[in-house]
């Protein structure tokens, strides 16, 4: 997560303030609650994850904040869940933290989660559902765009949907056929063959 690599990056750098302070206004600067929270659900960033000041406090509250919006009447809850959530993870056999440190975090909530920590569930399934950047919907509108002119507004909803899909797929099997290309030529160029 990028949330763990500005961690390092911040910690590599413990003798030098300024790059610290360079690194952590950038930090600053991208960082969502979102994130923070999606962090912090992480079971294997909970506990020891990168966290600086009282930066846990305020992603609690963040989760509050997040589980307030989706379930107003279980916000109360997260509170006791985390201290119960962390408490569990704490007192793991070294064997099972590392077989949930390999688990994708979201199938952690779904497997283990949902039954354990309804309310927690509640706000990792929603994060964990966020898509993560926006250029994907940038692309499709700028496909739909290029369809959809002023020349060709006479095209029904169905037919638009038709010809985005044939040409987004399109692009994606060129763009495939590109990489396969590529990977033989690095085939060719392997140790034996130098």
């Amino acid at each position: 997560m990028v949330y763990h690599y500005f961690g390092k990056l911040y910690n590599h750098f413990q003798h030098d303030r300024t790059i610290q302070r360079f690194v952590k206004n950038r930090w600053d600067f991208i960082l969502t609650e979102s994130m923070e929270a999606a962090y912090m659900l992480t079971p294997k960033y909970c506990i020891d994850g990168f966290y600086i000041d009282n930066d846990k406090l305020e992603i609690i509250e963040h989760i509050r904040k997040i589980v307030e919006v989706l379930a107003p009447n279980s916000a109360e809850k997260v509170d006791d869940e985390f201290a119960k959530f962390i408490n569990m993870i704490s007192n793991l056999s070294q064997n099972k933290k590392e077989m949930i440190y390999q688990m994708d975090p979201k199938a952690y909530w779904n497997a283990f989660g949902k039954s354990q920590f309804p309310t927690l569930y509640i706000c990792a399934n929603y994060v964990y559902d966020m898509v993560a950047s926006s250029a994907a919907a940038e692309r499709v509108w700028s496909s739909f765009g290029f369809i959809h002119t002023k020349l060709r507004n006479r095209l029904s909803s169905n037919r638009v949907d038709k010809l985005i899909s044939i040409y987004v797929n399109n692009a994606l099997i060129s763009k495939l056929d590109n990489f396969e290309d590529i990977f033989n030529d690095f085939a060719f160029y392997d140790e034996d063959n130098i």
